[in-house]
């Protein structure tokens, strides 16, 4: 999550609920992300709750680098876990194997561009996985992410914030999300109801 030098030391939440591949709302906050702003590029992060079978909990520190990536802080370094250039390419990180939410691979999978009331937003896609098991994250810029398809049939999305964010308002989230899931070219979730071959090359372990 990306704050303004004003929103230093200020917590912001971010609420997911679950959602169906037909786009029909399952359950309500099932993941919790909260952010508190360190600096202008760096906040501290806190994930919890139960998208899936297991109840997690993660807390670490991230950076944001511009035409870079998404920095994330373990075992007192950081680490560049999300790519904003060069599609297809791959990171491995191999100190992740206790972690409950991330994955130890990530690809870069494909990007996109939506215009809106007169505004950019680009969203990046990330294939996350580890042996048989993954997910698909979409992180927008400059904001966080704002979708993960759980590789079930079912995908989380964050309709709504606690605080102002300077990028975005929750009415144009939930416009930016829209474009988002009604993209069939570019949201994988539409792989479990039909096939849609302009959907990007992914690794195929990840898919059911």
């Amino acid at each position: 999550m990306l704050l303004s030098c004003t929103q230093r030391n200020s917590e912001t939440t971010y609420f997911y609920d679950t959602y169906t591949s037909d786009n029909t709302l399952f359950a309500r906050n099932k993941l919790i992300i909260k952010t508190l702003a360190i600096d202008k590029l760096e906040s501290r992060v806190i994930i919890e709750g139960q998208p899936g079978k297991y109840w997690i909990y993660e807390e670490f520190s991230e950076k944001y680098v511009e035409n870079k990536g998404i920095y994330r802080r373990f075992e007192d370094s950081y680490n560049l876990f999300y790519r904003f250039d060069s599609v297809g390419t791959s990171l491995h990180i191999n100190y992740l194997d206790k972690s409950s939410f991330f994955f130890n691979n990530i690809v870069f999978s494909d990007k996109k561009t939506y215009n809106i009331k007169g505004s950019k937003y680009k969203i990046y896609a990330y294939s996350e996985y580890e042996g048989s098991g993954g997910i698909v994250s979409y992180y927008l810029d400059k904001f966080g992410f704002i979708a993960y398809d759980l590789n079930n049939g079912n995908y989380l999305l964050c309709n709504r914030m606690s605080e102002y964010n300077e990028k975005i308002d929750n009415e144009t989230l939930r416009i930016v999300n829209d474009s988002l899931i009604r993209d069939k070219c570019f949201f994988s979730i539409y792989r479990f109801s039909e096939k849609n071959p302009c959907l990007p090359a992914m690794p195929s372990n990840i898919f059911r």
